[in-house]
């Protein structure tokens, strides 16, 4: 939704936006070498020779690929190496709101008609439609359909419309100030807050402080068009932008439209140089410890700010290789920490990456339990000195070279395989950071890894990690919850911590290896009882002779790749009430316990170099096994399953490690807004049903590891009531051996269960759930239709046209129309188990003097639908989304996974998956018409509202 949202560990936030031009045409150049930036230095680095870049007279650089996952699909991406670091102060946030205002009029798209083509096609905002603005630039984001040449080139025409193109109408800048403020009011909250503090030391000596994307809301809110226009007609620019292509289409036709869309945008006749903005270096470490009250949780973030490295040839990949390997190992270190019974903190995390264009950095994040800053700081540290004066391990770099090489080479494997939108991704990176990145391809960086990590020494890892911690260029950041009684440690305390470190004489690190196989004793293998073969579905269906029943879809969708599902019913709700806690955790504490004779840790490492995980699941009505692996690497995916089964092991030290971690994760959790508002509303909606209560730290404390483990051997004490699905580069024959040995030998008794339906009954009537916290002028407004309903997949088929339906009209109305919200959700599902009913949701954000208007009028638009219908052209946004989706989802190995199991545990018929696109056609005004009807009941809503504490007088008193 003319919207991208990514949140760093830094808490640096790139919001979402664009602007007009026009000039005179220019011609085109001809293409550059295929070749990253030379230099003296050395040979540069090579360039993937399927990606085709060039660079136009006007100055635009393109990227092209011809790449067929998935077919009939381009990607296609405009880029802009302008963003909110450029605005003048006048233009503080139009940047972004730039980019929203290209989705709502360019030259050859009025107002909303961009939008509505878009629909019209059957693509969606977020998935195939998106942009982005960061601090230094822009990007648009765009999936195109190459099956029609017409929509084919309605996508090159929007590129250029954005480009220059933007009309910027006085009506639709007044509008979008409203969504602009929704999206800048919806990133409020503790975090930003604490941001706003800590940027200045993150940014010192910069402009980016300054210039945060969403900006000033009183800009955003008063500027006048020119400012906006003299943003877009400065940095708009063809020898500012690059045009990224990459999807099923001939890489030749993909050029010579580059160049016939393209050749005529136009420079500036005295274009403004583009500045480079640079991070000052500082002596000694900044720092700041801030606090909140309605933080939940307490974070450690320490910055050692390093010039950016240079990767413009190859003697530069040792170096990129080195960071990698380094990045791992210190994390394995951290993860195997954090295990401990009372961790140091809760989830730590070491790496490399950027800080602005000209600054890199070595960053040591942490989260801890409240009060635990000191135990926290001292553990990151504890293990870069540890490093220091012992260096890693020889058994730990061959295990990590050997994880390394192996992903890498899974990547070749899967090369053509790889989404179009990866491919995309990295281009555009490189374009924006030409030093700092490199695009060899799958094969070749594959090839410049084993040349280089050969290269790499115990030495070389040491030398890092003495030349990236300092004194000097450091930032620390220390946020955490206000509250009575709890003191954030100040600088001279944490110089201290630092300095207590630094005296310490570590032991060396002890690499936790249980050298034995996985199964010491292999399985009594069973067999095959039953085989049938749906020849046009292409499944095979199997009945084993312990009684588990297997469906295997072989496919091409990926080279390497075979996933599983299982289920039986039972689930949590086999659990007697006071178990069901312990019934909730038990498969995590099982999963964080190991397998057989290895505990988690060890089991990690005995995996290194293999691309196989198990996991096992227990829901509320299912326990399940799921899986993947490399076709490689099958043997050790159904090792894990076996022993998944057979040999789950209970360590008390992980019982405790999980328990410690989720009570401080839950500690504080009172003092955010929008939970307590969640955990109030369905207490009222389940009428305070003991098994639906949230769970708290006095329950996670009371959690008894002993039961939980019983609870989880007697969910899988029985194999004969699960069914498994395999889909994926397979051959049936191949994988016979396998389900005989590992599959055909898992424990039997043969009992007859169901999941256990506890009653659990909704409120009725029309019931408000009114609550008054938080600081921010923001509101949460969650409404929820639910009760009894016939199921049917015709049923179900309805209720998703209708969720669809209802979310353009919603956000047609309360988005474009009033400009009340940033986001709204409308959501109809239908269940079967363990009832037949129905569940339908609206939701949105805005602000708490809008919250009753926005309500009445998404009543209005629901009522809407009930007494009219829904107009043709919506039906056929809604038809055309379906169909187009579908055609992705089959050739995705995921997709197969969850239909067959689906289907199998309805009890449909699969073939009716071939009538799909005739059914769809079929979606009609009176099948909306009649869902909505029964649906939305208005005698039985609960109508939640969640406002800032100070809105309390002023509703009350009304």
């Amino acid at each position: 939704m003319k919207k991208s949202f990514v949140l760093l560990l830094s808490s640096l936030i790139l919001y979402s936006c664009l602007t007009k031009k026009t000039e005179t045409p220019m011609p085109v150049s001809a293409k550059v070498e295929q070749s990253a930036v030379q230099t003296d230095e050395g040979k540069p680095i090579a360039v993937d020779p399927k990606v085709r870049i060039g660079v136009l007279d006007n100055g635009l650089t393109y990227y092209l690929r011809q790449n067929k996952k998935p077919e009939n699909r381009l990607e296609m991406r405009l880029v802009v190496n302008a963003g909110s670091i450029l605005e003048e102060d006048d233009q503080q946030g139009l940047a972004h709101f730039l980019e929203h205002m290209a989705f709502n009029g360019t030259t050859n798209f009025k107002k909303m008609e961009l939008v509505n083509y878009l629909e019209s096609i059957g693509m969606q905002f977020g998935a195939d439609l998106n942009a982005y603005t960061s601090f230094e630039e822009t990007v648009y984001m765009l999936q195109i359909p190459t099956d029609d040449q017409e929509k084919l080139n309605k996508g090159f025409q929007i590129l250029q419309d954005w480009a220059q193109g933007i009309s910027m109408e006085e009506e639709e800048i007044e509008k979008e100030r409203g969504v602009i403020m929704e999206e800048w009011r919806l990133r409020r909250g503790a975090y930003s807050r604490i941001r706003d503090k800590q940027l200045p030391l993150m940014f010192y000596g910069s402009k980016y402080a300054e210039r945060l994307p969403i900006g000033k809301t009183d800009i955003i809110q008063n500027a006048q068009r020119e400012a906006f226009t003299r943003f877009y007609d400065t940095w708009y620019r063809p020898n500012l932008m690059a045009i990224v292509l990459v999807g099923d289409m001939d890489l030749n036709t993909m050029e010579e439209k580059v160049i016939s869309y393209y050749k005529g945008l136009t420079n500036p006749e005295h274009p403004k140089k583009r500045p480079a903005f640079e991070i000052s270096d500082h002596e000694g470490t900044l720092f700041s410890a801030e606090t909140d009250p309605e933080m939940t949780s307490s974070m450690i973030q320490i910055i050692y700010k390093k010039d950016k490295e240079k990767i413009t040839s190859e003697s530069d990949l040792k170096g990129v290789f080195t960071r990698e390997l380094y990045g791992m190992m210190i994390n394995n270190r951290l993860r195997e920490r954090g295990k401990e019974a009372n961790p140091p903190y809760l989830f730590a995390y070491t790496g490399f990456s950027s800080l602005g264009r000209n600054k890199g950095r070595f960053s040591q994040f942490a989260m801890v339990k409240e009060g635990g800053f000191e135990k926290g700081i001292k553990a990151l540290l504890e293990e870069g000195l540890r490093v220091t004066q012992h260096g890693f391990s020889q058994s730990e770099l061959d295990r990590t070279k050997t994880e390394y090489l192996r992903s890498l080479e899974n990547q070749v494997i899967e090369g053509d395989k790889i989404k179009s939108r990866n491919f995309a991704g990295r281009y555009v990176y490189h374009f924006l950071n030409p030093t700092s990145s490199f695009i060899p391809g799958e094969e070749k960086k594959l090839e410049y890894a084993k040349e280089y990590l050969d290269q790499i020494s115990l030495a070389d890892l040491k030398t890092l990690t003495d030349h990236t911690m300092s004194k000097d260029n450091r930032i620390i950041l220390l946020s955490g919850p206000e509250k009575e009684g709890l003191d954030m440690p100040d600088q001279q305390l944490v110089d201290s911590w630092i300095d207590e470190v630094g005296q310490l004489k570590l032991t060396a690190y002890e690499d936790d290896v249980l050298d034995q196989v996985l199964l010491p004793k292999p399985p009594m293998p069973g067999m095959v009882v039953k085989t049938e073969v749906d020849e046009k579905m292409g499944i095979t269906y199997l009945e084993l002779s312990n009684g588990v029943r297997v469906f295997l879809k072989p496919t091409d969708f990926q080279n390497d790749e075979i996933q599983f599902t299982s289920y039986s019913p039972g689930g949590t709700s086999k659990a007697s009430l006071d178990q069901r806690f312990n019934a909730m955790f038990s498969a995590t504490l099982v999963s964080e316990s190991g397998l057989g004779a290895f505990s988690s840790v060890q089991l990690e490492k005995k995996l290194a170099g293999k691309i196989a995980s198990v996991r096992a699941g227990i829901g509320d009505l299912f326990e399940s096994v799921s899986g993947s692996c490399s076709t490689k690497d099958t043997e050790a995916m159904f090792q894990l399953l076996y022993m998944t089964f057979k040999t789950p092991r209970l360590d008390p030290e992980a019982v405790e490690s999980v328990k410690n971690k989720q009570m401080s994760w839950l500690k504080n959790s009172m003092a955010d807004p929008k939970y307590v508002f969640y955990k109030k509303y369905y207490e009222v909606f389940y009428k305070n049903h003991p098994r639906k209560k949230r769970i708290t730290a006095e329950d996670i404390e009371k959690i008894d590891g002993e039961r939980a483990f019983r609870f989880y051997q007697d969910r899988f004490a029985d194999a004969s009531d699960f069914t498994f699905v395999f889909v994926g580069n397979f051959t049936t024959e191949y994988m016979l051996p396998f389900l005989e040995k590992y599959v055909a030998s898992l424990p039997a008794t043969g009992r007859k269960e169901s999941w256990v339906d506890h009653g659990i009954q909704k409120v009725r009537g029309v019931v408000p759930v009114t609550v008054y916290k938080g600081l921010e002028p923001q509101s949460t407004v969650h409404i929820h239709f639910s009760g009894d309903a016939a199921w049917s997949p015709e049923e179900r088929l309805a209720a998703e046209a209708l969720s669809k339906v209802l979310s353009i009209r919603l956000r047609e109305t309360l988005r474009e129309d009033q400009g009340g919200v940033y986001g709204v959700r409308a959501r109809t599902a239908l269940s079967r188990w363990p009832k037949e009913t129905f569940s339908s949701i609206i939701s949105f954000g805005c602000a708490p003097e809008n919250v009753d208007k926005l309500i009445e009028l998404a009543f209005a638009e629901v009522k809407k639908v009930q007494q009219e219908g829904i107009a043709e052209d919506v039906l056929q946004k809604v038809r055309e989304t379906f169909i187009r989706k579908r055609e992705l989802e089959l050739k995705e190995n995921r997709f197969w996974l969850e239909v067959i199991e689906y289907v199998d545990q309805h009890d449909l018929d699969i073939h009716k998956l071939e009538q799909y696109e005739e059914t769809v056609n079929g979606i009609d005004s009176e099948m909306i018409k009649s869902a909505a009807m029964k649906y939305f009941d208005f005698d039985n809503v609960v109508i939640g509202k969640l406002f800032p504490e100070s809105e309390k007088k002023r509703r009350e008193g009304e």
